[in-house]
């Protein structure tokens, strides 16, 4: 099980929701298929319209996600994605634009599809996303999941900040990356702080 370990002391109560919700997102609805694409659901506590700002804004995407946009998502055509300021930017072009029940948009060699659906309340969230390897599938199942997990804390009210890259580790991001493994029948052929990372 993860723990704050390592993590700043002033974060402590924020981090503790987190992994709270790390740790109550079961794997098992997660899929892979012989595609390589890598699906996730989750169910939020707010409206599409709330959800949709977290997905195409610079200023909601930047609270949760590696794929920030260097401006605004407005429609189809390019745009470019950071993890934080100081990376190089991706490619990030939008190839579909449906307010607010679809985004599709590559992440440089990636392609993520989200779609948005009305639920008494909440919104059901659909992440696809179609990886380049399996070390990819593996590494963004677990980055993922701790990312939505910070959302998913974000729509239920409470502070949040993301947690990103290395960051991730002290949430137990070996510990799903092999539980993912192990669900799809892949392997790991690498290790956090080895290069080259999964490209």
């Amino acid at each position: 099980m993860p723990t704050t370990k390592g993590l700043p002391m002033s974060d402590s109560r924020l981090q503790e929701a987190v992994l709270r919700r790390i740790e109550e997102n079961s794997i098992e609805e997660a899929r892979f298929d012989a595609e390589s694409a890598l699906t996730l659901e989750r169910r939020l506590a707010r409206e599409p319209e709330w959800v949709w700002r977290m997905l195409t804004t610079a200023a909601g995407t930047a609270q949760w996600s590696p794929c920030v946009p260097t401006r605004d998502m407005a429609g189809t055509g390019q745009y470019e994605l950071q993890e934080d300021p100081s990376s190089d930017p991706v490619d990030g072009s939008v190839t579909a634009f449906e307010p607010p029940s679809r985004l599709e948009h590559h992440w440089g060699a990636e392609t993520l599809d989200w779609e948005l659906s009305p639920a008494d309340g909440y919104t059901d969230l659909r992440l696809t996303q179609t990886c380049s390897t399996d070390d990819m599938v593996l590494a963004c199942a677990a980055g993922w999941h701790i990312c939505l997990a910070t959302l998913e804390t974000l729509a239920d009210g409470d502070d949040a900040s993301p947690v990103l890259g290395m960051e991730s580790m002290p949430y137990g991001w070996e510990r799903l990356r092999d539980a993912y493994a192990e669900k799809f029948g892949l392997t790991p052929s690498w290790t956090p702080g080895e290069e080259p990372a999964p490209q």
